[in-house]
């Protein structure tokens, strides 16, 4: 008996190990570790040479707590980066339940801001207990807005997840503050070109610096100082048309730039959508960290109320811009992806309007035009931001909702997978009347196998 088998393909190399997203992303891990380490020495060392008072060091104590925080945050993407190196992609460790657990933390977040009002009444108890508890007051509320809107969505991987979060903590954030800071500047120096004729705003400003030097950064000297020059409607609606057009461009744009390292993953929408949320979570943690670092006392709690509703526009708006992203980057809808974009730009412009117009109010005339319509947004901002805070969580929902039926229906079209078939063998020269032997024909194709 003859048998011939049809020559098969060469095999395929073996695959390399090395994973060139996740080298990069244990170089960035490493050096976030590195900084977060350093600018907690730094911290250390200027907490003890600072002469500011109880102010000075609670600031210092805020910022070394977050940077703790930011150093145990970015563990888990440096452990899978370096599992994926290795060759391991099985998950590293994983929260059981964490939806439940991000529940029983919201249950627990009024006991601890309660706690946290307390202590703030005490200006010794604050700067011990509110560092941090800060961390767990701002991280609480965006982990459960996470975990509440991709609650069932499929295709949610560990590893990419961590590795948009750190980037959004190590390279986003340094990035937008500093074009940010370069916008604002820009903004500034146009101004001053723009009243370089007009001799009492000149005189204004060269008071107001002076009173400012001189304040020690006293609230109550710095709000004196910035009436007069707040009250000029020109003022006014150039520091509206900065905080709520230009800077939610910028942030929009730049949030989700961990995804693009995935951008030829072939993300799903949910995906796009889970990742873009997780963006947003990591923006909005570091922000928030940041600014409270800088406010103590009674005021601490209601900052942090304040807080919770720029989480979730941070998420939402982040959602919003990486499901776009991944209809871009899969189906080609790059008309989706404006569309997404511009409805966070939209959405930010507004948080960021009707905020700044609950601080400005008591800065405002009530005149007629322009200053008394801004006056009259900063009697409704508070009602109109608990109301734009419904309207994210219910995007947020609805969001979830669709995909989790898109990839329901996608899978129902789909199908049962195929089974693969193996290989054919071509066998000539069999007479009729000869019986194989059954065990040298499983051997057979096992080795095609």
């Amino acid at each position: 008996m003859t048998m011939l088998i049809e020559p098969s393909a060469a095999p395929a190399p073996a695959r390399s190990h090395f994973h060139l997203l996740s080298f990069l992303l244990a170089l960035m891990n490493g050096l976030g570790l590195l900084m977060t380490l350093l600018g907690i020495l730094i911290v250390v060392v200027f907490a003890n040479l600072d002469g500011s008072g109880d102010s000075g060091q609670y600031m210092f104590m805020a910022l070394g707590w977050s940077s703790a925080a930011m150093m145990l945050l970015l563990l888990p993407g440096l452990v899978y980066a370096v599992r994926r190196l290795a060759g391991r992609d099985s998950p590293a460790f994983s929260v059981p339940g964490p939806r439940r657990m991000a529940r029983i933390g919201v249950f627990l977040w009024p006991l601890l801001l309660l706690g946290a009002y307390f202590a703030s009444q005490n200006d010794r108890l604050a700067g011990i207990i509110l560092p941090p508890l800060q961390i767990l007051v701002i991280g609480i509320p965006i982990w459960f807005f996470v975990e509440l809107s991709r609650s069932g969505l499929p295709g949610r991987k560990a590893h990419q997840a961590w590795g948009v979060f750190s980037t959004g903590m190590v390279v986003v954030m340094p990035v937008v503050f500093v074009l940010e800071i370069l916008l604002v500047g820009g903004v500034v120096i146009l101004a001053a070109s723009a009243i370089m004729g007009q001799n009492n705003l000149a005189e204004e400003l060269n008071r107001l610096a002076m009173r400012l030097n001189s304040g020690n950064l006293d609230p109550e000297i710095i709000s004196r100082a910035l009436l007069p020059i707040l009250r000029r409607p020109a003022v006014l609606v150039t520091i509206i048309l900065t905080a709520s057009g230009l800077v939610p461009l910028v942030e929009e744009l730049f949030k989700p730039l961990g995804m693009w390292a995935l951008s030829r993953k072939r993300l799903t929408p949910a995906q796009g959508f889970n990742l873009g949320m997780v963006s947003g979570a990591a923006f909005a943690l570091i922000e928030s960290l940041g600014f409270l670092a800088g406010v103590s006392g009674p005021d601490w709690v209601w900052t942090v109320i304040g807080r919770v509703g720029s989480g979730l526009l941070h998420i939402t708006a982040s959602g919003l811009v990486g499901w776009g992203l991944a209809e871009a980057w899969t189906n080609k809808r790059y008309g989706r992806l404006a569309l997404s974009y511009l409805a966070a730009v939209g959405l930010h412009g507004l948080w960021n309007l009707f905020g700044l117009m609950v601080g400005l109010v008591p800065f405002i005339d009530v005149t007629a035009g322009l200053v008394g319509f801004l006056r009259g947004l900063g009697v409704i901002a508070p009602y109109a931001l608990v109301v734009i805070g419904g309207g994210m969580l219910t995007i947020l929902l609805l969001m979830n909702r669709h995909l989790r039926r898109q990839a329901a229906q996608a899978a129902l079209t789909a199908g049962p997978d195929p089974q693969p078939q193996p290989p054919v063998a071509v066998l000539a020269d069999i007479p009729a009347s000869a019986d194989p032997d059954p065990l040298e024909n499983e051997a057979d194709v096992d080795g095609i196998h």
